[in-house]
């Protein structure tokens, strides 16, 4: 299964993932194979979890989110006018729903700042998605 044919809020879980525990392939996320996009097992999801998503069961994934205190890091939060937010905080409020929108706009947002790409790595995969963007709303 490829990253951009999950549903949205696995989708932003699996767009996260790949951000923090990623196997670094210069490919656009969205038509990457889940597989590859990052090791399983380092996730807080775990193998067991990752694995019935690929194979479309989403139940697990959505239970396991549910029942788990946010995993979202505190480089990735900021404060808006007092209150914690984070980059799916800003998405949301702007209804941002092309996949690759959501990721371009989070690497716009910090761009060399997460600790394991630089500032010009970011700048090009958001481009990338930017043009992946363009593409789905012309499909």
């Amino acid at each position: 299964m490829k990253i951009g044919e999950l549903p949205e809020d696995i989708y932003e879980v699996a767009l996260q993932r790949a951000d923090e525990y990623g196997k670094n392939i210069r490919l656009n996320l969205n038509d990457l194979d889940l597989t590859f996009a990052f090791d399983w097992d380092e996730t807080p999801e775990k193998y067991a979890i990752w694995h019935d998503v690929y194979h479309g069961n989403f139940r697990p994934m959505r239970e396991f989110h549910n029942n788990v205190p946010s995993q979202v890091s505190s480089k990735y939060q900021v404060n808006i006018k007092g209150t914690p937010c984070d980059v799916y905080d800003v998405l949301k409020a702007f209804d941002v729903r092309n996949p690759a929108i959501q990721h371009a706009v989070k690497k716009l947002l910090m761009p060399g700042k997460r600790g394991h790409k630089d500032k010009l790595q970011d700048l090009l995969e958001a481009k990338q998605s930017i043009v992946r963007a363009i593409n789905l709303e012309n499909e």
